[in-house]
């Protein structure tokens, strides 16, 4: 990252692909004095969803929102980020990159809090492949992926957002939760069994004071048979859609 000349440097998951129609017209916002940007999304289930034509989606752009928009900065989130902020700050967070697989989420979350003027694109300049697990050939990879969305979100969450009173603090959880975490908990019950799972979690739940409704959803999750968990998540999809 120390050698990127560039003036932005582009991050996207490795299963993702570019809409280049929509993702051309994003370099005139390049020319501004944003910290980065977050580029939004359009879902495919295989290549050949590829071929179909991108329905129109608005170009506007708009500041960062903490509570509802942080659940798109993750393992395959897609970011325009100010190259010379990386660099500024990357040192700083060297000794927690290693932490977790999300280690994006340090350096964005601290250039957020120190640099302000983040924004999220509403143009579809993404096609993000949707449930492949392919690379998933150990079951273990599930519990590894699940404790590494708790780390990679609230250790850097905690860390530069601590000033928020616990209300706001508790707000941005769920939306982590809820549109993040819930699915790799699902998979990781499924994969590797309820008492495994949540030994996993166990310690690193405490990272930050859980919200009440998550602690009933979590306990849900243990006393539930597995296809009444896989009806919820049905239902969770659609809702969320």
């Amino acid at each position: 990252m120390k050698k990127f000349n560039s003036k932005y440097t582009l991050l996207i998951g490795d299963d993702d692909r570019l809409n280049i129609n929509n993702f051309s017209k994003i370099f005139k916002y390049l020319n501004y004095d944003f910290s980065g940007i977050t580029l939004s999304f359009n879902n495919y289930q295989n290549n050949k969803d590829l071929k179909k034509k991108e329905i129109e989606s608005s170009d506007l752009i708009r500041p960062f929102n903490i509570y509802n928009d942080i659940n798109e900065i993750g393992f395959v989130s897609c970011q325009v980020i100010k190259t010379n902020l990386i660099n500024k700050i990357s040192a700083s967070e060297e000794k927690n990159l290693s932490r977790t697989d999300f280690i994006q989420n340090f350096i964005i979350l601290k250039i957020i809090k120190k640099f302000k003027k983040w924004k999220v694109s509403n143009l579809k300049c993404i096609y993000r492949r949707m449930g492949d697990l392919n690379t998933f050939q150990k079951k273990e990879q599930y519990l590894e992926r699940l404790k590494s969305e708790y780390l990679g979100y609230f250790i850097p969450l905690k860390k530069n957002f601590s000033h928020l009173k616990n209300k706001k603090i508790k707000k941005i959880y769920k939306t982590i939760f809820f549109k993040n975490i819930i699915s790799w908990l699902f998979l990781s019950i499924v994969n590797c069994g309820k008492k495994k799972t949540f030994k996993n979690i166990n310690k690193i739940r405490k990272i930050i004071d859980e919200p009440n409704i998550v602690k009933i959803t979590l306990i849900i999750f243990y006393i539930c048979p597995i296809f009444l968990l896989n009806f919820l998540r049905i239902v969770r999809r659609v809702l969320i859609k």
